[in-house]
């Protein structure tokens, strides 16, 4: 039996739920940019800068969440945060017209959303679990 209340775990459930959504948002965000770069055949400028806009205050909104609900930082989400940002000053290099960072756009993408799949979800998603059982055993 956990020694926390269950208001007390049901709130830590809330507040996980919560920063679950920014993160996996920010990565749905992510791989719907990376998509378009990619498919991408006529180079509209604004678009891709509009849709790296759109990332960013992605990244601004999980950044935020993980600072309101600092008690559940983990060193899964800064590393992802970090890896996003080297992502991001490569993406603006792409959109700015530097057509010699698309493989490093690539690898960049490559780390920060296999960082999400093999280490964010799965750590939030086990949290989710581990929570949902504590209050089911209170």
């Amino acid at each position: 039996m956990s020694h926390y209340s269950k208001e007390d775990l049901i709130q830590t459930l809330a507040d996980g739920s919560d920063l679950h959504e920014h993160f996996a948002f920010l990565d749905e965000m992510l791989v719907k940019f990376q998509s378009d770069v990619e498919n991408s055949t006529n180079g509209n400028i604004e678009l891709a800068e509009l849709r790296l806009s759109e990332l960013f205050s992605a990244f601004l909104a999980a950044k935020m969440a993980l600072s309101i609900h600092a008690d559940l930082t983990h060193y899964e989400f800064t590393s992802f945060l970090s890896f996003f940002q080297k992502y991001y000053l490569v993406a603006k290099d792409f959109v700015s017209g530097d057509i010699g960072s698309t493989e490093r756009l690539k690898d960049e993408f490559s780390n920060v959303h296999g960082q999400y799949q093999q280490c964010v979800n799965p750590m939030l998603k086990d949290r989710y679990q581990d929570l949902k059982s504590q209050i089911e055993e209170n």
